[in-house]
């Protein structure tokens, strides 16, 4: 094997009766039955994957994520696991969604669809995001911070050694049980590798999904620097399990020989004042007691209940199904019940086939988010053909739900669990709903499954849809997929869009594809001499300029790139700031204040935050006026051409970027 942490690992029977499990991004695997040719076995390298025992079916549940190592559920039956380092650093958290496409340590083993910064995409989360802040279309962690920088042994991020540990956390438990106080249940606990520590954290709803944070209080610390926990449980006594590697060698080292395999250790972690042992043997349960086994308050019984009734009826031995059938519906939609545990039953019933498409039908009115959303799993768990029978349901539930889970389950179908004309319909009701343009998840997934139509589809179709589209990071994802297809293409929509917000975003995207001077047999076409023409007050500001940029790249053959022309301003910048030198010398105050000084003011190292301060500076130039009590009046520059301030701002903000470097030095 390639490393020694990044293997299959945390198996989980689902409630869906699925097998579950994770895999890391370092040791690619190559799964199929014994015997199966190599080329048609399923690559799997870092991903969530799932098992079915009964149909022998295997797929890939999710794609990515950074050598995670543990998979739970909370009690509504929403997924999460925990890793390393997620999304650089980002947390050690991330809520599992079906079919979602994660951060991975390469970005190597995703779908063709995802893009990361490093390609070049030009990505913003949310529209009109004065940061402008570059996001990539993969999904990133819930976590609200992280555990430390990354590195076998480092700290966490508090001054005091290993308060919080370090980044890389092994295990994920949801506390459903019966033992510890109130207070822990329904928080997330994972081990902590390199802090030798049990991290706690709380899980709150947060849009579509969760967001996790340190409790603060950690359930358990240990000054053994041996201690390697690798997974925790809890039991049918309610007490946490945890079992230890006991090691100095925590990972990243394929010298079998250093490793301790003598003394490994299981632990449990009770809290005394209410432990009490208990036994239990499900496999001898009647059918009764499998029922009442559904209310108990430990989560434990619960799971092995609904275990033990699909392996019932796998092989034919559940006695009296209609009437167990009978109990669960009862309280399946027994409002008096919570929620969490109707959805109990809810599994239950699926466990004994006892769903038909009325009951479904039913459950997706329900009042509850939890159960829509759960209805909605089982539905898509089904053939195509089943599924079909709810299409108007579903695409109500796209267009009018409340829940933002509920509509994000709905976005996650358009993939490949829906007949493809449906899931186009869905996407195109969803993306323009004012609704979804700010969640974390929901763009992204809708743009997940819109991605299989881009090669097929009419440009001019895919204008209209982005013309109406309200997620920006949706409208970025397709523009960078259409300009891998053709710059050509860009150009062309952008020439045709009346749309000022599309016509930036395509701008932008076609700055940083042509700006370094490659296909610039693009600038001879007819769209290019009608998009020249574009009026840039219906522009953002950074369109503005780099429509300017390629302007000035196809009409001048001398430059090569925007980075010619970026030199070019600078000197002739330096030339025109002559007619303000008398006043404003390069170190030192005369008339007015220093030009080192002035320059400072009005740049920034990062190239965004300069454009930022770039109309300050025009403004300043325009109409400097007297804004200190040392120095006289300066006199307006109001008049000059457009260029010339492009040229002024260029050395002016080179000459601060120069001179903070000195000061750096020193």
């Amino acid at each position: 094997i390639s490393d020694t942490h990044e293997t299959q690992n945390s198996f989980m029977w689902g409630h869906d009766g699925w097998l579950y499990g994770v895999h890391g991004v370092f040791n690619p695997s190559k799964v199929g039955k014994p015997g199966t040719p190599e080329e048609e076995r399923i690559d799997v390298a870092s991903a969530i994957w799932r098992y079915h025992p009964v149909t022998d079916d295997f797929e890939i549940y999710a794609y990515g994520g950074s050598n995670q190592w543990g998979l739970d559920y909370n009690a509504y039956g929403e997924m999460f696991m925990t890793h390393c380092r997620s999304a650089y650093g980002s947390g050690p958290v991330t809520q599992v969604f079906r079919d979602a496409n994660y951060w991975t340590q390469n970005n190597r083993h995703t779908n063709d669809f995802i893009y990361s910064d490093n390609l070049g995409a030009f990505f913003y989360q949310q529209n009109n995001d004065e940061n402008r802040i570059e996001e990539p279309n993969y999904m990133k962690s819930i976590a609200a911070y992280g555990h430390g920088v990354g590195g076998v042994g480092q700290g966490g991020m508090k001054s005091t050694p290993n308060e919080w540990g370090g980044h890389s956390h092994v295990g994920t438990m949801v506390y459903l049980g019966d033992n510890w106080p109130e207070e822990y249940r329904h928080q997330l606990y994972t081990n902590n590798l390199h802090g030798a520590q049990i991290n706690r954290e709380i899980l709150e709803k947060f849009d579509s999904g969760y967001l996790s944070s340190s409790q603060g209080n950690e359930a358990l610390y240990l000054a053994d620097e041996n201690y390697l926990a690798v997974n925790l449980k809890y039991g049918p006594d309610g007490a946490v399990y945890i079992n230890d590697w006991y090691d100095t060698q925590h990972c990243h080292d394929r010298d079998t020989e250093i490793w301790n395999r003598s003394n490994g250790r299981i632990y449990r972690l009770s809290y005394k004042s209410t432990y009490t042992p208990r036994k239990a043997n499900l496999d001898e349960a009647s059918n009764s007691d499998l029922f009442d086994y559904l209310s108990d308050k430990n989560e434990w019984f619960v799971r092995q209940s609904q275990h033990e009734i699909r392996e019932r009826i796998a092989k034919n031995e559940f006695k009296d199904k209609n009437r167990f059938v009978d109990k669960l519906l009862s309280k399946v939609f027994d409002d008096g019940e919570e929620v969490s545990q109707r959805f109990r039953y809810l599994v239950a019933l699926y466990a004994v086939n006892g769903v038909s498409v009325e009951t479904y039908k039913k459950l997706l009115r329900d009042d509850s988010a939890v159960i829509r959303r759960q209805a909605i799993h089982f539905i898509t768990e089904q053939p195509l053909s089943f599924t079909e029978h709810f299409s108007s349901e579903f695409l109500d539930i796209a267009k009018n739900d409340p829940a933002a889970d509920v509509r994000l389950m709905m976005a996650s179908l358009t993939q490949n669990r829906l007949e493809k004309a449906l899931s186009e319909k869905i996407i195109t009701a969803m993306i323009a709903d004012p609704n979804n343009v700010s969640d974390r998840f929901i763009p992204k997934m809708l743009w997940y499954g819109y991605a299989q139509f881009v090669d097929n589809k009419d440009f001019n179709d895919i204008r209209e849809l982005l013309e109406i589209a309200q997620p920006q990071i949706f409208k970025s994802s397709v523009v960078y997929a259409l300009l891998r297809k053709s710059p050509q293409i860009l150009i062309e929509m952008a020439a045709k869009s009346k749309d000022g917000s599309l016509k930036s975003l395509i701008i932008s995207q076609l700055w940083k594809h042509l700006g370094d001077g490659q296909d610039q047999q693009y600038f001879s076409s007819e769209a290019w001499k009608k998009l020249k023409l574009t009026d840039l007050s219906s522009l953002d500001e950074y369109a503005q300029n780099n429509l300017q940029d390629l302007i000035v790249l196809s009409e001048n053959k001398k430059f090569s790139s925007v980075e010619e022309i970026y030199k070019m301003r600078v000197q002739k910048g330096k030339q025109a700031f002559a007619m303000c030198a008398t006043c404003h010398h390069p170190s030192q105050s005369g008339a007015g204040p220093s030009l080192a000084e002035i320059s400072l003011l009005y740049s920034h190292q990062d190239n965004k935050k300069n454009l930022a301060l770039k109309s300050d500076l025009i403004q300043w130039i325009k109409k400097p006026g007297k804004k200190r009590q040392d120095y006289p009046s300066m006199p307006p520059f109001a008049s000059l051409d457009k260029e010339v301030y492009e040229q002024l701002v260029a050395y002016i903000q080179d000459f601060g970027k120069r001179t903070s470097k000195e000061q750096n030095k020193r």
